[in-house]
């Protein structure tokens, strides 16, 4: 069993959102937690928001010590972002407005590459750093992704899927949020100015900044409308024909997938 620690960043923004985190087993989620202790040295714990940024050669200092540390200990790291002024304009003042707002948008492409990437002989755990404002959207979302079976390689050759629960837990509960606010803050402030002091002060956590290795995405503008434009399209479709056009067989998902891969990247598909 293979566990991810989820916190976020600029959620309540209309600029860049991200989850972020980190997967490992529990071997290295117990050596982080002795080695993060230990580098706090008389922190009692890290939380990027109250820094004292006003004062960045001691923040520099604390940064340099922890971000190294989730990579050292074998941590995979995660990521999923969107720009919702990217797609706001699609979904103001519609129900899709709360549906779609930043976390949730977020949230697909980090788990979907995700679960491509957990070996199929493994299972996850996603524990979230509590959100009650989205906590309900995040439960649904998870259910129909793997209710659905929308790709073959979210599930083990048993056909049990990888994805094997979620939760939410506070931040003060576990250390192992703590490098995973380190993160997500990071990633928003290199996106929205990679030039900027903080963005240079958090390199120590994805040293090459938008460059940086990790598993995830972040949806760009053409890629988050299409998706909207297709699922509102596709809800329509369902209503008046009163079917459910959702595909059933691997064969049907296939298909569908690689339309939608098509209708993302802004390729209309090839008539036949």
């Amino acid at each position: 069993m293979l566990t991810t620690y989820l916190d976020e960043s600029g959620q309540e923004s209309n600029d860049y959102v991200f989850i972020a985190g980190f997967l490992g087993n529990d071997d290295q989620w117990k050596q982080l937690a002795a080695d993060w202790k230990n580098a706090l040295g008389a922190r009692k714990a890290l939380h990027l928001s109250r820094l004292r940024w006003a004062y960045p050669k001691r923040v520099e200092k604390v940064l340099n010590r922890l971000g190294p540390i989730p990579h050292q200990c074998g941590l995979e790291p995660l990521f999923g972002g969107v720009r919702v002024s990217d797609y706001a304009d699609l979904v103001k003042g519609t129900i899709d407005e709360r549906l779609m707002a930043g976390y949730i948008a977020a949230l697909y492409p980090l788990v979907i590459q995700m679960l491509k990437v957990v070996p199929p002989n493994e299972r996850v755990e996603i524990v979230f750093e509590a959100q009650e404002r989205y906590e309900p959207f995040v439960h649904s979302v998870l259910a129909k992704l793997m209710k659905g079976r929308s790709d073959y390689r979210f599930y083990a050759p048993d056909g049990s899927p990888k994805l094997a629960s979620w939760r939410f837990a506070s931040k003060e509960s576990t250390i192992f949020f703590q490098p995973a606010d380190f993160f997500a803050y990071a990633l928003t402030q290199i996106y929205r100015d990679t030039k900027s002091e903080k963005s240079k002060l958090c390199m120590a956590i994805c040293p090459e900044g938008e460059k940086s290795k990790a598993v995830g995405a972040v949806m760009t503008r053409n890629q988050v409308r299409n998706i909207i434009k297709l699922t509102r399209n596709l809800a329509a479709l369902e209503m008046l024909s009163g079917r459910n056009l959702k595909p059933q067989t691997r064969e049907e998902r296939e298909q569908f997938n690689a339309m939608v891969r098509e209708v993302v990247n802004g390729r209309p598909s090839e008539a036949k």
